[in-house]
């Protein structure tokens, strides 16, 4: 299933899945068009691409279910399947000029939820994912999860109101590995800074240890292929990315090791 183009349901919900009735057959999803779903009146939108229990979606493009209007919150977006990938200049926003909404990539807090989760899930360094509360009111919810591998490159927000309104909460993490490469904002000018949770099996915080030889996949890339070619010794916390307004909680079920 492709989306090269524009799909608008402003007060609605998108749904755009690809599922096999095979579980064992392989299904790819892709988007790199615009979906929008935005706030309309007090009707908040939702977006929810799902890619089945063997399949790989695939989002470059923008998906947005924000609230641009007074008291507006925003709504939420769930990107879900086997193998989740952001890739490109792919953007979510679920920004409200009230309250910021939900966005929920490869799984829901923790893995739980009746979501279904991942089994490996990428972020890359120009993809940005927004649930800031714009005005006034806190800031929203925003997971990126796997039940195996989570890499995050990419820059993530979830703002309190500039006038008012405390910093939303965000959890980033592979049940089992992570690489947490990049940015988050979790600030609130008037308000309690948000938090971010890291909490895989193991946590190795230092340097970069690939010293910037990341591989990311350009256009023609097949995203099953590039879920292929992971590397498993590229997980890793960048020292670097805990600094900010934020708040950082570093959890593992085994050691968190600082190099």
């Amino acid at each position: 299933a492709d989306n090269h183009g524009l799909i608008i349901a402003d007060g609605g919900r998108v749904v755009m899945t690809a599922q096999a009735k095979d579980a064992l057959l392989s299904t790819v999803l892709n988007n790199d068009g615009v979906i929008r779903a935005r706030s309309l009146e007090t009707r908040n939108g939702e977006i929810w691409l799902g890619g089945g229990a063997s399949g790989v979606v695939s989002v470059s493009g923008t998906l947005d279910a924000s609230g641009t209007e007074t008291g507006q919150s925003g709504g939420s977006i769930k990107v879900l399947g086997d193998k989740v990938g952001l890739f490109s200049q792919a953007k979510v926003d679920v920004s409200g000029v009230g309250a910021g909404g939900t966005a929920l990539i490869g799984g829901n807090w923790q893995g739980k939820g009746s979501e279904q989760n991942a089994s490996a899930t990428y972020v890359g360094s120009e993809v940005s994912i927004h649930a800031d509360a714009v005005g006034v009111g806190n800031g929203g919810k925003v997971v990126i999860w796997s039940d195996g591998s989570t890499r995050f490159y990419g820059s993530l927000s979830a703002r309190g109101g500039a006038n008012s309104g405390d910093g939303g909460k965000a959890e980033v993490s592979g049940k089992q590995n992570l690489t947490f490469a990049g940015k988050a904002d979790l600030a609130a000018p008037k308000g309690q800074t948000g938090a971010v949770l890291l909490d895989p099996d193991d946590l190795y915080v230092g340097a970069d240890p690939t010293n910037g030889a990341v591989v990311e996949p350009d256009g023609d890339t097949d995203p099953t292929t590039f879920f292929a070619q992971t590397n498993p010794n590229d997980y890793y916390v960048l020292a670097a990315s805990l600094a900010g307004d934020t708040a950082y909680t570093l959890q593992a079920n085994h050691d968190v090791i600082f190099n």
